[in-house]
């Protein structure tokens, strides 16, 4: 093996474990904990700001390939923890959607101290981040630089929006002032 090559092995070794090492975790995904601030989201136009769904949640449950029961089981698990309150869109049949969308629920109830029928359901959609800040970057971190698969739920009180994103682990509230769209649809 000549020098040229060994040199390029090695570059390429150091690249990949700088990419493994810059990958961030389940636990410094979600924000630190710092003091109990709720900053609405208030958007102008929902055309101008609405983000392009890679798969819609009716997409995600035909891929899904569930029975009958176990999505009833689900619903029921779900139901008894904490009742959800709908808006506009009939919460999704896939029961991983349900469980994502019951853990940021019961999240928003934790933060504001309220009661979970005063949470309204607006959406869900999976999505394809930009990269590993998941739509929610923080300053001073790094992040994958590659697209995520993850989702992003929507959910009201009193009228503002709270943003919950995710990727493969629970979601989080995204209160980033730099928030990202995800990609756009490879559908469109």
């Amino acid at each position: 093996m000549n020098k040229q090559t060994t040199s390029i092995i090695a570059l390429i070794l150091l690249l990949v474990l700088g990419l493994i090492g810059c990958t961030p975790t389940e636990e410094n995904l979600e924000p630190a904990a710092a003091p109990l601030v709720i900053t609405p989201v208030v958007t102008k136009t929902a055309s101008a700001l609405a983000p392009v769904p890679t798969k819609t949640a009716e997409r995600v449950e035909e891929e899904t390939a569930i029975t009958e029961s176990e999505t009833e089981a689900a619903k029921s698990d779900s139901q008894e923890e904490t009742p959800i309150k709908e808006n506009a869109m009939p919460l999704p049949e896939n029961p991983t959607a349900q469980e994502r969308i019951q853990q940021a629920t019961n999240d928003l109830t934790e933060r504001m101290a309220i009661s979970a029928d005063q949470v309204e359901f607006v959406n869900y959609e999976t999505v394809t981040w930009r990269d590993g800040s998941l739509g929610c970057p923080q300053p001073g971190l790094a992040y994958t630089q590659a697209l995520q698969d993850g989702y992003r739920i929507q959910l009201m009180v009193d009228g503002q929006q709270y943003d919950y994103h995710g990727g493969r682990g629970q979601p989080f509230l995204c209160e980033s002032a730099q928030k990202t769209s995800p990609a756009p649809s490879s559908d469109s």
